[in-house]
């Protein structure tokens, strides 16, 4: 079975990226302090018990961002006559025009701010050209947007 590829820009890589290198020397510093503190017997149980917990968060992030980095397909610049990663998507909804970034699931979690490719709007959009007329299920009930249009994602968002 293929690996599953996750698209990110290259804005998002490298946010991730240096994310990973950030944590792998937490994670260094983490696994010292635990070592120190084997050696002093004047550190309680809970102390260990903390630091071994935090070393397993640790780790469980940098496994999951070495394995989107590892997979990542980067995007330079997307595609601006359909909708697609990378991009920045004007839409009306009834009277109210808004603006916002589509962007991967990875890119979310680590806080950049966009919606979800995988997201219900994410979903919905993806694909469809300026003028299109696109209803979208959400949580709140069915909306439909009209897409104004489709650009990348300026370099400084």
């Amino acid at each position: 079975m293929a690996e599953e590829q996750t698209t990110l820009t290259q804005a998002g890589y490298d946010r991730l990226a240096n994310e990973l290198a950030n944590l792998q020397q937490e994670l260094r510093e983490v696994i010292e302090e635990l070592g120190d503190t084997h050696d002093d017997e004047g550190v309680g149980d809970s102390a260990q018990y903390s630091l071994a917990t935090e070393r397993e968060r640790l780790q469980e992030r940098i496994d999951y961002l070495k394995h989107v980095l590892e997979t990542a397909q980067v995007i330079e610049r997307a595609e601006t006559d359909t909708v697609s990663v990378g991009n920045r998507i004007t839409v009306l909804e009834g009277d109210e025009e808004f603006s916002f970034n589509l962007i991967s699931q990875a890119e979310v979690i680590n806080g950049q701010r966009g919606i979800s490719n995988e997201s219900p709007v994410g979903k919905a959009l993806i694909g469809h050209k300026v003028g299109d007329k696109v209803k979208v299920e959400t949580p709140d009930g069915i909306v439909q947007y009209t897409i104004r249009s489709i650009e990348n994602i300026p370099d400084n968002d």
